[in-house]
Protein backbone atom coordinates (compact mmCIF):
# COMPACT_ATOMS: atom_id res chain seq x y z
CA UNK A 1 0.00 0.00 0.00
CA UNK A 2 1.02 3.62 -0.28
CA UNK A 3 1.41 3.94 3.50
CA UNK A 4 3.60 0.82 3.73
CA UNK A 5 5.80 2.09 0.93
CA UNK A 6 6.16 5.52 2.55
CA UNK A 7 7.08 3.89 5.86
CA UNK A 8 9.72 1.75 4.12
CA UNK A 9 11.13 4.79 2.31
CA UNK A 10 11.38 6.77 5.56
CA UNK A 11 13.17 3.87 7.22
CA UNK A 12 15.63 3.46 4.37
CA UNK A 13 16.32 7.20 4.22
CA UNK A 14 16.90 7.31 7.98
CA UNK A 15 19.35 4.41 7.66
CA UNK A 16 21.19 6.27 4.90
CA UNK A 17 21.40 9.43 7.01
CA UNK A 18 22.61 7.54 10.09
CA UNK A 19 25.20 5.72 7.95
CA UNK A 20 26.85 9.10 7.40
CA UNK A 21 27.60 9.30 11.13
CA UNK A 22 30.13 6.48 10.86
CA UNK A 23 33.09 6.74 8.52
CA UNK A 24 33.43 2.96 8.36
CA UNK A 25 29.76 2.47 7.47
CA UNK A 26 29.92 5.24 4.89
CA UNK A 27 33.05 3.67 3.39
CA UNK A 28 31.29 0.30 3.27
CA UNK A 29 28.30 1.87 1.46
CA UNK A 30 30.51 3.57 -1.12
CA UNK A 31 32.77 0.54 -1.50
CA UNK A 32 29.87 -1.83 -2.02
CA UNK A 33 28.21 0.44 -4.53
CA UNK A 34 31.37 1.20 -6.47
CA UNK A 35 32.32 -2.47 -6.74
CA UNK A 36 28.94 -3.26 -8.29
CA UNK A 37 29.20 -0.69 -11.06
CA UNK A 38 27.53 2.31 -9.44
CA UNK A 39 29.08 5.77 -9.40
CA UNK A 40 29.53 8.34 -6.66
CA UNK A 41 26.70 10.32 -8.31
CA UNK A 42 24.46 7.24 -8.10
CA UNK A 43 25.11 7.02 -4.37
CA UNK A 44 24.56 10.73 -3.81
CA UNK A 45 21.31 10.71 -5.85
CA UNK A 46 19.97 7.58 -4.15
CA UNK A 47 17.60 9.45 -1.77
CA UNK A 48 16.00 11.27 -4.70
CA UNK A 49 15.64 8.04 -6.68
CA UNK A 50 14.17 6.30 -3.64
CA UNK A 51 11.54 9.02 -3.24
CA UNK A 52 10.35 8.42 -6.81
CA UNK A 53 9.58 4.70 -6.25
CA UNK A 54 5.88 3.90 -6.56
CA UNK A 55 3.86 0.90 -5.39
CA UNK A 56 3.59 -0.10 -9.05
CA UNK A 57 7.42 -0.11 -9.31
CA UNK A 58 7.65 -2.44 -6.32
CA UNK A 59 4.98 -4.74 -7.75
CA UNK A 60 6.68 -4.85 -11.15
CA UNK A 61 10.03 -5.71 -9.53
CA UNK A 62 8.38 -8.43 -7.44
CA UNK A 63 6.77 -9.96 -10.53
CA UNK A 64 10.09 -9.86 -12.36
CA UNK A 65 12.42 -11.17 -9.66
CA UNK A 66 10.26 -13.21 -7.31
CA UNK A 67 9.05 -16.44 -8.78
CA UNK A 68 6.41 -18.82 -7.51
CA UNK A 69 8.22 -21.70 -9.23
CA UNK A 70 9.68 -24.04 -6.63
CA UNK A 71 13.42 -24.31 -6.35
CA UNK A 72 14.48 -27.92 -6.46
CA UNK A 73 17.86 -29.13 -5.35
CA UNK A 74 19.44 -32.35 -4.35
CA UNK A 75 22.10 -33.13 -1.81
CA UNK A 76 24.66 -35.74 -2.74
CA UNK A 77 27.25 -37.43 -0.61
CA UNK A 78 30.71 -36.33 -1.76
CA UNK A 79 33.63 -38.68 -2.13
CA UNK A 80 35.84 -38.92 0.94
CA UNK A 81 38.80 -37.40 -0.94
CA UNK A 82 36.74 -34.38 -1.93
CA UNK A 83 35.47 -33.95 1.62
CA UNK A 84 39.07 -33.79 2.89
CA UNK A 85 40.13 -31.00 0.53
CA UNK A 86 41.26 -27.84 2.22
CA UNK A 87 40.26 -24.31 1.29
CA UNK A 88 43.03 -24.10 -1.31
CA UNK A 89 42.02 -27.41 -2.93
CA UNK A 90 44.79 -29.53 -1.46
CA UNK A 91 44.57 -32.56 0.78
Amino acid sequence: SDSELEKAKRSMLADAIYAQDSQSTLARVFGGALTTGQTVADIQNWPTRLQSVTPEDVQAAARRYLSSDPVIGELRKVAEETAQLGENGTL
